[in-house]
């Protein structure tokens, strides 16, 4: 079984006389998935550093528990659902009497040299020249093929429409 960190905040807008009912239901759902509490530690009211929601403060609880490792999703989904819970969230835990205050490092040896992915080969500028001016040309085709259309749509005299139109509605009122 592996150690975890629960960290939940409570909103300030609880008073002291509330947070304990509170801490039971969340002492209440890690019991229900059978998790080993180690520790719990109040560390107090403190000031946000952003408002969340409308609550500008918070009570800060600190759970340190083992358990295994499926159960972790069913408690995290168990806390977000509680409306009495602003925010919370769940580590590893790591014993600070087994660190040594440092983080850990990673260093590669200086004779390792990174692979290079190999560079694109450039394109010739002929081939560039040449497709740029492959589109002016069928560009200038199609605009060639527009205006042979244009030309070949029969010419309309307006004059000789209106005496049409005049004639047709004539013929109607006539009726």
């Amino acid at each position: 079984m592996a150690k975890y960190e629960l960290l939940y905040i409570i909103p300030g807008k609880y008073t002291e006389e509330e947070l304990p009912a509170i801490i039971t239901s969340v002492k209440e759902v890690l019991n229900k998935n059978q998790v080993t509490l180690i520790k719990e530690q109040d560390l107090g009211k403190k000031k946000l550093a952003y408002n969340i929601g409308e609550a500008s403060y918070g009570y800060y609880l600190l759970n340190i528990f083992s358990a295994e490792g499926g159960v972790i999703i069913q408690i995290d989904k168990a806390l977000t659902l509680m409306p009495e819970i602003l925010r919370h969230q769940i580590v590893l835990y790591v014993d600070p009497a087994k660190t040594t205050g440092k983080a850990p490092r990673v260093v590669k040896s200086i004779d390792e040299k990174p692979e290079l992915a190999p560079l694109p080969t450039p394109k010739p500028k002929t081939e560039e020249i040449s497709l740029v001016d492959s589109i002016k040309e069928k560009s200038k085709e199609a605009t060639e093929e527009a205006e042979r259309k244009e030309k070949a749509k029969p010419k309309i005299d307006l004059d000789k429409l209106d005496e049409q139109l005049d004639e047709l509605l004539k013929d109607d009122l006539n009726i």
